[in-house]
């Protein structure tokens, strides 16, 4: 189904039958132009919080105004919660990973200054415009937290929570680890930059593991090693996350 992103849009203030309307250009463009929405045809409007209006559209005005009708408020849980830390790779690739971070329903993407990370801030108006194409694209529910600039020490040390932390790593002994058994468990994977983990970083997650492994398999700091040669990060976000979504269960 065809939709629009309006994160603004307060819908707790919406019934079904009531009427809405739609004046911004650039939405309009996008609804009458390029999705070539037509009288009668049914719609959601999105906001990010869980929350969507399925809606019909009755009519335009010069394509300076739209006009709808509410026909049903729609909620939906997060399907998982995996977040990713990532080391900041190189802008255009950045830039990609966040919206397929959004297609595959990711909570949270903390870009990490590591070692080997790229040094640069990305443009927040044009990161925005991307992700509202990927929110109206994949229909997603939920709005995509981002921050970037975090220190890769102080992300470890922010520990708030029965929260499960997994290095992507190489190496060449299998994974002998214990999954959270649950897609509500909060996970987040740790991928490295282009060049990888340092070795610095590499023993500061190691003697967070030694701290915790009193824990036994509760212990919350985890390395995987997946069965691939080297990915780049884009690559090994995508298969990392079909890898731990498989390795959970409802």
């Amino acid at each position: 189904m065809k939709s629009l992103y309006q994160p603004s849009f307060n819908f707790s203030a919406q019934s079904i039958g009531d009427r809405m309307v739609c004046d911004e250009e650039n939405d309009l463009h996008h609804l009458l132009r390029v999705s070539r929405l037509e009288v009668g045809e049914e719609i959601l409007f999105l906001n990010g919080s869980g929350v969507a209006l399925k809606a019909k559209y009755l009519s335009q005005e010069k394509f300076k105004r739209a006009e709808f009708e509410i026909l049903e408020i729609l909620t939906k849980p997060r399907p998982h919660q995996l977040s990713i830390a990532v080391g900041k790779i190189k802008k255009p690739q950045m830039e990609d990973l966040l919206v397929d971070c959004v297609e595959l329903g990711i909570k949270e993407v903390l870009i990490l200054d590591t070692d080997y990370s790229q040094r640069y801030d990305l443009n927040q108006r044009r990161v925005q415009d991307l992700l509202k194409q990927a929110y109206q694209q994949s229909n997603h529910y939920y709005e995509l937290v981002w921050k970037e600039n975090i220190k890769f020490k102080d992300f470890l040390q922010n520990i708030n929570g029965p929260i499960s932390y997994v290095m992507l790593d190489i190496g060449k002994e299998k994974n002998k680890i214990s999954f959270p058994n649950s897609v509500d468990q909060e996970i987040h994977l740790m991928i490295g930059p282009e060049g990888g983990w340092s070795g610095d970083e590499r023993s500061t997650f190691h003697r967070y593991q030694v701290e915790n492994q009193n824990l036994g398999d509760r212990n919350p700091f985890l390395t995987c090693t997946l069965p691939t040669p080297i990915l780049r990060a884009t690559t090994a976000a995508l298969v990392a996350t079909g890898y731990l979504l498989g390795k959970l269960q409802k």
